[in-house]
């Protein structure tokens, strides 16, 4: 569905407007957000503010946007998150919304650094508890209601992920449990479990794991 949504999209020119695009954002998770919900938004950029001339110009716009817009970021309590693709991208000005947001800003000069920047913000957002990962796998204590499974690897190795339990159940993921949600990016997996057992877990199929 959101690859149809973004199809729709079009463009009215070889403008940038920033701040329109940083006004919707919020609006809509104050419109349709759950209530109850950690709100973000990520804003991906590889040019500068450069809005419709009808509207004003680049430093009107941008004055706008941070007397009025980044305001209702913070008083909303909804992050901001920058993310910049090209040196010719208005880093200083995606750093300085991003800290006015309670964000962070990130570069990804390829997209193998893309996945990367994500899993800063997912770290960001779910302030997880990390365990440490050694040749033994990691070790999860006793009534932990979730863990959530971060494996960065390559697109080789995409089918030869395995997590086990301390039973020594074997999972893939095209054979989980009900209490096993698995989502497989290009380039990373996330593996969410419920109420995992007590004991060591182990990573199998990837030379590169965190």
């Amino acid at each position: 569905s959101i690859d149809q949504a973004v199809s729709k999209v079009s463009s009215e020119g070889g403008f940038t407007d920033i701040e329109a695009a940083v006004r919707m954002a919020v609006d809509e998770l104050i419109r349709q957000g759950r209530p109850n919900a950690t709100k973000a938004v990520v804003l991906l950029s590889d040019g500068k503010m450069d809005p419709l001339p009808s509207r004003g110009t680049a430093q009107q716009i941008t004055e706008l946007m941070f007397t009025e817009d980044l305001p209702l970021y913070r008083k909303r309590q909804v992050k901001l998150y920058t993310l910049y693709f090209s040196p010719e991208a208005d880093k200083s000005l995606l750093e300085k919304m991003s800290q006015v947001a309670n964000g962070f800003p990130g570069f990804a000069p390829n997209v193998d650094a893309i996945h990367l920047r994500f899993s800063d913000i997912f770290l960001s957002l779910k302030k997880p508890q990390v365990v440490t990962l050694d040749a033994n796998g990691f070790e999860l204590g006793a009534g932990i209601d979730e863990a959530t499974f971060y494996v960065s690897r390559t697109k080789q190795e995409s089918d030869k992920l395995v997590l086990s339990d301390p039973y020594g159940k074997r999972m893939k993921s095209d054979n989980l449990p009900s209490s096993v949600k698995w989502y497989k990016a290009e380039l990373y997996d996330i593996i969410t479990v419920k109420n995992p057992v007590e004991g060591v877990w182990t990573v199998e199929g990837v030379a590169t794991r965190e």
